[in-house]
């Protein structure tokens, strides 16, 4: 962990995964693997406050939950921090990449695929584990997730049908599309700013890049139109009608096939 100011080395521990609270005074870190445990601690003492066993996972905003299950078997729990508690258990359906809290620690978003073809982003409840929305739209898997601070929009990287690269935006109230960019590579990891005005997305060939919030949705996204090419996944009005309609379920929108 590095102290921003003078780029200093304050904290070292070991595992693969690293998460803070939002005020900073806890952190997760560990994992990587079943035999390396996930401890979380205080900061800056590094007082142990509980360890888990579970691969690894990241904190809530509040730092009282943990979400566990960057896993293969898709299953993903929440613990009581204080006390060690299993919560809940969430069957995200396949492999488990990526995790991420909304900022009140209401919701958890969920992004798989790759060796499971489960690829959708799933939105749960924490307090009761009940899912909200499955997102469709990284056809074979998603990469990272991140929540405004607002909590009303979601931002995702991942790998599309044809293996194209995309980051899309979506409305967490409805779990609705908002925007699709093409990033030009794979993006392995995206988050928002503090305000919310800009995102940053890091490339694989090393580019980090920070770009503006869109503030206007596609146009042709679930507007009663066919266009040719359109994922039916996550336009699914646009795609329901005519006597190709049953083929929508190869994800590509087919004018000719009167979709």
């Amino acid at each position: 962990v590095w102290r921003l100011a003078d780029a200093t080395i304050v904290h070292s521990f070991s595992g693969s995964r690293v998460s803070f609270s939002a005020d900073g005074s806890r952190l997760a870190a560990g994992g990587g693997s079943p035999n390396n445990y996930l401890a979380v601690r205080e900061i800056p003492s590094e007082e142990l406050v509980n360890s888990f066993s579970d691969g690894g996972g990241i904190l809530s905003p509040d730092g009282q939950i943990l979400a566990t299950g960057f896993n293969f078997d898709g299953e993903i729990s929440l613990w009581d921090v204080a006390s060690g508690d299993l919560l809940q258990t969430l069957n995200n359906g396949g492999e488990v990449r990526t995790l991420a809290f909304s900022p009140d620690g209401r919701m958890l978003a969920s992004g798989g695929g790759g060796v499971d073809p489960d690829s959708t982003i799933k939105l749960w409840s924490v307090s009761d584990g009940a899912l909200l929305h499955t997102l469709f739209g990284h056809g074979i898997g998603t990469r990272s997730l991140d929540f405004s601070p607002d909590g009303q929009m979601l931002i995702s990287s991942g790998t599309d049908v044809g293996y194209e690269r995309s980051i899309r935006f979506w409305r967490t109230a409805d779990g609705t599309l908002f925007k699709t960019l093409d990033p030009g590579r794979s993006v392995p990891s995206v988050a928002f700013s503090p305000d919310g005005s800009t995102f940053v997305y890091g490339r694989i060939d090393g580019l980090v890049a920070v770009a503006n919030t869109p503030t206007e949705a596609d146009p042709t996204c679930n507007n009663g139109v066919c266009d040719p090419g359109e994922d039916c996944h996550t336009c699914p009005t646009d795609c329901i009608s005519g006597t190709g309609a049953a083929a929508c379920g190869d994800g590509i929108c087919q004018p000719a096939a009167g979709e």
